[in-house]
């Protein structure tokens, strides 16, 4: 079995590398995420396309973006006639001269550089877009009124084979925008037999070494032709691959090291059963695994994507201009099995259309059936594209234009139906159902699509946990509520369960689904719509919602709903507060619970008015308003109330600081004394020298206010009661000018070896501070390399240095700059005569060496705190100098290299199928920074060993 399963895990796992990560418990950073300035003009897909397109991408991502969800659309304002803007100058890229009487668009526009929706159409640059809006002329001499605009104005323009486009910044002194020859790529897409094939998204990519990038796509029209227009705009330049590709280094290197570490584990006693374990375990997480060493190249190919893009907005960085510009490969998105695409030069594109050839297509009718065979009514959208192969490593080229070329059509509300072509045939498809509420998406893996030109027609039904409420909307004389909006609320016994905004089929009906996460029975369905100012709706009671189930409610009498609470704001000088928010809150067994749609905002005299059924529960309302603290006051049903809202006030004071006490190394805490909440607030620098510290929104009341250095004990300044009065901002005088260049002092050290030569220590600094009863305690602060630095309230301090395999340095430490030098210590030999022998040859075991004696610092592992970032970091054990451990080979020895002097446990450690067992088997005294390294032999209780046997024997194994 051993032989057969290894081959396979070790095709598909090691090809990524991403078996270190479940070995060393790495984790990989998140995906920088770019700021709404730099994605006017960055040239990169968005996530989800990203991800999707990425070869090997975690499944459930690559359904997000091939097989549906939403995506944003960048809204262009237009600006026709405006001015009073600077001027605009066109000129052609050629001699740089003015182009008289330019068409020239003006708009602004947020979200993605580009107008795409590759899940809806076609999709291109945001100057297409722009081009559609009303134009201006330029005049004889090029030039053009822009109107007024604070930071950015997108421009394009075009003058019979000219096109061109510019984002303009405020700050443009003499804004150009300058025309190149416009570029159009023409697609001929034909079927198998050679005639024009219509309606078939053919998309536009840039080969970012071998990732493509999708750039715009066009629909074939009825002579098969996609036009892809202004291609010059998508040229992007891509560094080109070095002669030995990093990550395929790292990832020989990974493979390498795991075929290694499989080899050793199946000789070692009890290995056997270790390589199945781990087998197991990575391909149960080999989507994870593949996601990560995906977002590693996917991070790289945006990094490229950006600097190219940055080098086009005219940041000509010189590196970037020396890269080659990225192939343009054309691809029909059409799932078969080998992708249609053509491959040109960007600067040497041809002038008649470029053929695409799809082989033998079909069509799909999927047919969507919801909970107990039902026709799923509900508006969805359904994609498909092509399986991934059962057993066979990924082909990430494959893979990525899969995901490519997904299908994907909407099935409009009442139908149950929807036919998505041209597909090929003979493929295994994979089937996604997508709604405006993604909780509810499902998808079916490895259908069976067509193997004729006749369409296929296939079946796809909900899974078990999908569950609907149905029924009709009717008059208060029965007759159906044809189209209306309305809300349906359902909630449990604990609140809410779901809650959709629905549109009724023409005959008042409608579906509701609902997902189950847990019983919470009894149910209620709430329903709320508005026709004008008047508001209609009903309360009622549901039967047992179950899993999987349709529940039919029949008829729903809409009525006129009465008042159940209103009101006024004021605040606490009888002031109105218009634009407060009042929301209505249930009492449940879990607490005060939102009533979802009964919430409401106060006009300009601080009136509100909340219409819905009565509940049986009690009720509360819950109010707030900004510069206001909130309150909350039950009510009963029609009640008229008046509810008090306390103006915030505020806490400020400033002081000097020391100019290498970084402001974020620096936090006040505020703590209500009324409720002993606290939260943590920064402070601001003004100048060089001096910070300061503004909060408000803060309740009225007594407050207690410390200011600290991150990690310290005790504060650098203490306000123990602060009075906090409404509308006002108090100046605590124990805080305020408060200077802290006589009280924090920086000490940096530097680690080095016995050798003198940098080294990390991978342990903390261990620090002796004290707290503000003066009781001294040790602090842990984490290295940067061979460096740290502090930021103390003493001149002078004890530090502990602590580094693997060396002897801790008890020293004192002045401000300023200073150096630590390590001495290493020997390697002990530990020997336990027998032992492998009274295990057995076949008995896994690790040996741990557990300090037993006192070390004067904490006994228990610790956390250590990066002053400047606040991160933290923990330390085990072993980093403070309190164990080491090696696995017990035939000879019946252990080395290890440990930090202290001392009594030390040996401790045993064997694992077998349910678990490990640990037992203390010796003590041992050991010597580790003599002139000589030390062996000695343990004395070890052989009963407790059998005892350990019997009882790892005697556990069932864990599932």
């Amino acid at each position: 079995m051993l032989g057969r399963a290894l081959p396979l895990v070790l095709a598909s796992l090691l090809l990524i590398g991403g078996a270190v990560w479940l070995l060393t418990g790495q984790s990989e950073p998140e995906h920088e995420q770019p700021t709404a300035e730099a994605a006017a003009e960055e040239r990169t897909d968005d996530p989800d396309t990203l991800e999707a397109e990425a070869a090997g991408e975690r499944q459930r991502d690559t359904d997000a973006e091939a097989l549906g969800g939403d995506a944003q659309r960048e809204q262009v304002a237009e600006f026709p006639t405006e001015g009073g803007g600077p001027t605009l100058r066109v000129v052609n890229a050629a001699d740089q001269q003015p182009v008289p009487f330019a068409e020239v668009f003006v708009g602004v526009g947020g979200g993605d550089w580009r107008n795409q929706d590759w899940r809806r159409g076609e999709s291109g640059h945001w100057a297409s877009a722009l081009e559609k809006s009303q134009a201006r002329r330029a005049d004889a001499d090029g030039r053009v009124a822009l109107p007024q605009f604070r930071r950015q104005l997108r421009v394009a323009g075009r003058s019979e084979r000219l096109f061109g486009c510019a984002v303009l910044r405020a700050d443009d002194r003499e804004p150009r925008l300058v025309l190149v020859p416009d570029q159009t790529l023409r697609a001929r897409v034909l079927a198998g037999e050679g005639t024009p094939q219509a309606n078939v998204q053919v998309a536009l990519c840039a080969d970012m070494n071998g990732t493509l990038q999708r750039l715009a796509r066009a629909r074939s029209g009825e002579d098969g032709i996609a036009e892809l227009r202004h291609v010059q705009l998508y040229e992007t330049r891509v560094p080109p691959p070095p002669p030995q590709n990093e990550q395929q280094q790292r990832d020989l290197s990974m493979q390498t090291r795991l075929r290694e570490f499989m080899a050793r584990a199946q000789t070692r006693p009890g290995g056997a059963a270790d390589v199945l374990r781990i087998q197991a375990e990575l391909e149960s997480r080999r989507d994870e695994l593949q996601a990560r060493i995906v977002n590693d190249r996917l991070r790289a190919a945006r990094d490229a994507q950006r600097r190219s893009a940055e080098w086009q907005a005219g940041n000509r960085d010189a590196e970037v201009a020396g890269w080659p510009l990225a192939d343009f490969v054309l691809l029909a998105e059409v799932p078969q099995a080998r992708a249609s695409e053509a491959r040109c030069a960007p600067r040497a594109l041809p002038t008649e259309p470029v053929e695409l050839r799809l082989l033998p297509t079909s069509s799909l009718i999927v047919r969507l059936l919801g909970p107990d065979g039902a026709p799923l009514r509900t508006p969805c959208s359904v994609a498909v594209q092509r399986s991934a192969d059962a057993g066979v490593p990924p082909d990430q080229a494959r893979a990525q234009r899969d995901a490519l070329a997904a299908l994907r059509a909407d099935k409009p509300l009442g139908e149950h139906t929807v036919e998505l072509g041209p597909l090929g045939l003979g493929l295994r498809l994979d089937v996604q159902v997508s709604f405006a509420d993604d909780d509810f998406n499902f998808v079916q893996r490895g259908v069976a699509g067509p193997l004729a030109a006749t369409p296929l027609e296939l079946e796809v039904r909900s899974p078990g946990w999908f569950t609907a409420i149905a029924g009709r909307f009717v008059d208060e004389t029965g007759t159906a509520i044809p189209g209306l909006e309305a809300e349906l609320f359902v909630s449990g016994a604990k609140g809410r369960v779901e809650g959709e905004r629905l549109r009724l089929e023409p005959d008042g009906r409608f579906e509701l689904p609902v997902r189950l996460r847990e019983s919470t029975a009894p149910y209620t369905l709430e329903v709320r719509a508005t026709v004008g100012e008047r508001a209609f709706g009903k309360l009622l009671a549901l039967p047992g919602l179950v899993n999987g189930k349709r529940t039919e409610v029949g008829d729903i009498v809409l009525r006129e709903l009465p008042i159940l609470v209103q009101g006024v704001l004021r605040d606490d000088v009888g002031q109105p507060i218009a634009n407060g928010q009042v929301r209505v809150q249930a009492q449940r067994p879990e607490g005060w619970i939102d009533e979802s749609f009964l919430n409401r905002g106060t006009d300009a005299e601080g009136r509100f008015e909340l219409r819905a059924e009565p509940r049986a529960m009690n009720l509360r309302l819950r109010a707030a308003a900004e510069g206001h603290t909130g309150v909350a006051q039950e009510f009963a049903f029609g009640a008229r109330v008046e509810l008090t809202l306390a103006r915030v006030g505020g806490i400020r004071f400033d002081g000097w600081r020391p100019q290498f006490l970084p402001r974020e190394a620096v936090r006040a805490t505020l703590t209500d004394l009324a409720t002993n909440q606290s939260h943590e607030v920064e402070i601001r620098n003004r100048d060089a020298d001096r910070f300061e510290l503004r909060v408000g929104d803060l309740r009225p009341g007594m407050w207690r206010v410390s200011l600290q250095v991150r990690g310290l004990p005790r504060p650098l300044g203490l306000a123990e009661s602060v009075l906090v009065k409404p509308g006002e901002t108090a100046r605590p005088a124990t805080l305020d000018g408060i200077d802290l260049r006589s009280r924090v002092f920086q000490f940096v050290a530097k680690a080095v070896d016995q050798a003198g030569q940098p080294m990390n220590p991978d342990s903390p600094l261990l620090v002796q501070l004290h707290d503000l009863r003066g009781t001294p305690q040790w602090v842990a602060f984490p290295w940067r390399g061979n460096q740290i630095e502090l930021l103390l309230d003493v001149p002078s301090v004890r530090v502990v240095g602590l580094a693997s395999g060396n002897a801790p340095v008890r020293t004192e430490l002045q401000a300023g700059s200073s150096t630590l030098r390590m001495a290493r210590t020997h390697p002990v030999t530990v020997r336990l005569p027998g032992l492998r022998a009274l295990l057995g040859a076949e008995q896994s075991a690790r040996i741990s060496l557990v300090f037993a004696d006192t070390t004067g610092w904490p006994e228990a592992d610790l956390q250590a705190t990066d002053q400047r970032t606040g991160q933290a970091r923990g330390y085990q054990r072993t980093a403070l100098g309190k164990s080491g451990g090696a696995g017990l080979g035939g000879n019946d020895e252990v080395s290890m290299t440990l930090m202290l002097n001392g009594r030390y446990e040996v401790v045993l450690r064997i694992d077998g199928p349910g678990g490990r067992v640990s037992k203390t088997i010796a003590m041992v005294e050991l010597v580790v920074d003599g002139t000589t390294p030390q062996t000695v032999t343990a004395s070890y209780d052989s009963n407790v060993v059998r005892d350990a046997l019997t009882e790892l024997r005697a556990r069932p194994p864990r599932r």
